[in-house]
């Protein structure tokens, strides 16, 4: 019976792995994989899979275009102790470049929370509101649509009316409503 490919005595040969904060999206470390991962494609395999078994899915990207992996980076201290067995096995060689210090990482998801926040509105109270809209209004479609979303009711929806208050905290100290009467 052949090894198995998951195991580290069956890689064919060393793998450079680049990683450096991402200053494009400034919100990830990419992990660059060097060009000669076709000769030795077994070994590119087993650091897939640790990085895959390190990283969950929602804290990694691999990008088709490029090849190159993004983490988050509150990942980035297990990529650190996840590979380094297999750097010290002479696996690969990896090079990190730790985020630059005056790099401050936002993510804003306005955009993304109020288009879920009017969604929600609509579907329910068949109103539209729009960026601008007054606070008090908001405030208003919000306890409207609450009412009828509310898990204590029998068109109760206990899963929407949870993304509704997430998205209706999330919204309320930001400048997308105006604070006028």
């Amino acid at each position: 019976m052949p090894p198995s490919r998951n195991k580290v005595a069956y890689v064919t040969g060393c793998v450079n792995i680049d990683v450096s904060w991402d200053t494009l999206t400034n919100a990830a470390y990419v992990l660059k994989f060097s060009n000669n991962t076709g000769r030795n494609w077994d070994t590119f395999l087993v650091l897939k899979e640790t990085l895959k078994n390190i990283v969950p899915g929602n804290g990694r990207t691999y990008d088709d275009k490029t090849h190159h992996w993004y983490i988050l980076e509150q990942f980035l201290d297990k990529v650190r102790k996840g590979f380094e067995p297999l750097v010290l096995a002479g696996v690969c060689k990896m090079t990190i470049h730790e985020k630059p210090q005056d790099v401050v990482t936002v993510i804003d998801t306005t955009d993304d929370d109020f288009e879920t926040f009017s969604t929600i509105i609509e579907a329910y109270t068949g109103t539209t509101i729009s960026k601008g809209a007054t606070l008090s209004d908001a405030k208003r479609l919000y306890r409207k649509t609450a009412s009828i979303l509310h898990p204590d009711l029998q068109t109760g929806n206990a899963e929407l009316m949870s993304q509704l208050n997430t998205v209706w905290r999330s919204l309320q100290d930001t400048n997308v409503f105006t604070k006028g009467a």
